[in-house]
């Protein structure tokens, strides 16, 4: 149970509720009033102040976002117990916070960090949810808006407005009190004519616009509703019903040319001819990023007014991947090398930290072993500095950079058995990149597992001629299926068939996001098996699907 004691409105997006729990503690919540398009982009916010807050990075008490309800409830900056600290700066957490707004496209000065006096502790007291935004209108950035919302709390507004969490199966319902509800939810007028939506969005509050849609349903029957039913909108606010109107009752127009403008001047030029844009599809290409490079129909070809035109956007040129094997454990000597032999084009940034290693161990490195990411992002390692004490003489044997001879020499010297994970990875040395038990560690056990890794070699085509007799096979049915990890983005899936004969097969292509599943099947009477694979805006999804009905 929250008690609000003020609300204001900064924009037509973000509302600020000061208010207090159970315990007395002030929290300052930021109420969001979402269009469909900018529910995506709230979705990779939460993601962000949720990665923080498991990191100890951001004074945030909790994040939601669910159809009809998007809102933070930030921690209120108490100028007794902390103070503000400059975006930039050495100290770890300053660093941390950095590098965490960095991997998701943001800037520092998107945050306002403060210092905690009881543990020391840098933190996010606030982060805009769009990058370059300003904190609000009103307040220059030095002042943070929910100081000021602090002092309004001692002037009491006459009224109350009660607003109650509550955790129900796996969401929040949120609920507020107020003299006239300030929101209304948007009904189901599927199928209804068009005059009868009308008059029920009038009786809830809500405003009416209307747009024709050439259909072969009946006319003025409702077709689609935006927003979408069942979302929360504050009384007064527009609701758009496209409406069925047969084709030949709706004024041909000309597509305009499309390709070569930017998808804003694209729904202008088609809102002037009378027409609508249509589903975007965005792929790399080597054109300037949202630019439209192809369109559905061609220009000067005649549609029914309100018709929507399909473009496909070029998302810029396809960055450079590549990954990283798990470094820890390495020295720091190794470790450059084998970023270098990645192809990562930024200098490689160490942080040295006292620990009980040796010197020049790496500890930790902030990307993920084999995840992909741009070669021009920054490689930073936290190495043991000369300061750390030594590790005994008797600590774990290193094996790193050794042929598979020479481990098992020293396995057996060691008295240990070594077990080997053979891979191929052609960015790195041939030899042994990762062990367990780490190097030098103080482990005890009387077994290391190796992960060794070997260069390709080419095997010359034999020259084998034969006379081969084939009959005709019966169709088969190849089905495969990838469930989208939730939290995904919506992204362009493409699923691919590779024959024995070298052939690749595109047989679909649809835009995807987290918690959908990609399935489908697909009938042939090619002779042997068959991989599928998933690739997720290019990159491969999962693991691909050897078939052999």
């Amino acid at each position: 149970m929250y008690r609000v004691h003020s609300e204001t409105a900064l924009d037509d997006v973000r509302t600020v509720i000061s208010a207090k729990d159970r315990t007395g503690t002030w929290l300052t919540i930021t109420w969001y009033t979402l269009t469909l398009e900018q529910e995506a982009t709230f979705e990779h916010y939460r993601i962000l102040l949720k990665s923080l807050k498991r990191k100890g990075l951001a004074a945030v008490h909790d994040v939601v976002s669910r159809p009809g309800a998007h809102y933070v409830v930030w921690t209120h900056a108490n100028p007794t117990t902390s103070q503000p600290v400059a975006v930039n700066g050495k100290h770890a957490d300053q660093r941390a916070i950095a590098d965490m707004l960095d991997a998701h496209g943001r800037s520092p000065t998107d945050a306002i960090l403060r210092r905690t006096h009881r543990d020391g502790r840098i933190r996010v007291y606030g982060l805009t949810w769009q990058p370059g935004l300003s904190f609000d209108s009103g307040h220059s950035a030095r002042t943070p808006w929910y100081q000021h919302l602090g002092k309004s709390v001692t002037r009491q507004r006459d009224w109350l407005l009660g607003l109650v969490l509550c955790a129900v199966g796996v969401g929040l319902i949120v609920t507020a009190v107020r003299s006239q509800a300030p929101w209304v939810v948007v009904p189901e007028v599927h199928g209804m004519m068009v005059n009868d939506a009308a008059d029920i969005l009038f009786e809830r509050g809500l405003q009416a616009q209307l747009e024709a849609v050439p259909s072969p349903l009946a006319a003025g029957e409702i077709i689609d509703v935006r927003p979408r039913v069942g979302h929360q909108l504050r009384a007064g606010r527009a609701v758009t019903l496209r409406y069925a109107l047969p084709a030949a009752q709706m004024t041909p127009q000309n597509v305009p040319e499309l390709r070569g403008l930017t998808v804003t001047d694209a729904r202008s030029r088609l809102q002037t001819a009378g027409l609508e844009l249509g589903r975007r599809l965005d792929i790399h290409a080597t054109i300037q990023a949202g630019t439209v490079i192809a369109q559905a129909n061609p220009a000067q070809t005649s549609l029914p007014q309100g018709s929507e035109v399909d473009v496909l956007v070029s998302l810029g040129p396809a960055p450079a991947m590549t990954v990283l094997p798990d470094m820890r454990g390495l020295t720091e000597e190794d470790a450059r090398a084998i970023t270098l032999a990645a192809g990562i084009s930024t200098p490689v940034v160490i942080d040295y930290q006292q620990a009980g290693r040796v010197a020049g161990t790496v500890l930790e490195q902030n990307h993920k072993p084999f995840i992909p990411f741009k070669t021009d992002a920054t490689v930073r390692l936290v190495v043991a500095s000369s300061a750390s004490r030594t590790i005994a003489d008797d600590g774990f044997a290193n094996f790193i950079g050794m042929s598979e001879s020479q481990a098992r020499t020293l396995a057996r010297a060691q008295g240990v058995n070594p077990s080997f994970d053979m891979v191929s990875r052609p960015g790195l040395p041939e030899g042994v990149i990762m062990q367990s038990p780490a190097p030098n560690s103080n482990s005890t056990s009387n077994s290391v597992r190796l992960t060794f890794n070997m260069q390709p070699v080419t095997i010359p085509r034999p020259d084998v001629q034969t006379d081969v007799l084939l009959t005709a096979s019966e169709p088969r049915a190849f089905s495969y299926r990838w469930d989208i990890e939730t939290g995904i983005a919506p992204q362009i899936a493409e699923v691919r068939a590779e024959l024995l004969n070298g052939d690749t097969l595109l047989l679909s292509r649809a835009m995807v996001a987290g918690g959908e599943t990609i399935e489908g099947t697909w009938t042939s009477d090619m002779r042997g098996p068959v991989t599928f694979r998933l690739t997720l805006n290019g990159l491969t999804y999962g693991e691909p699907l050897r078939l052999n009905p």
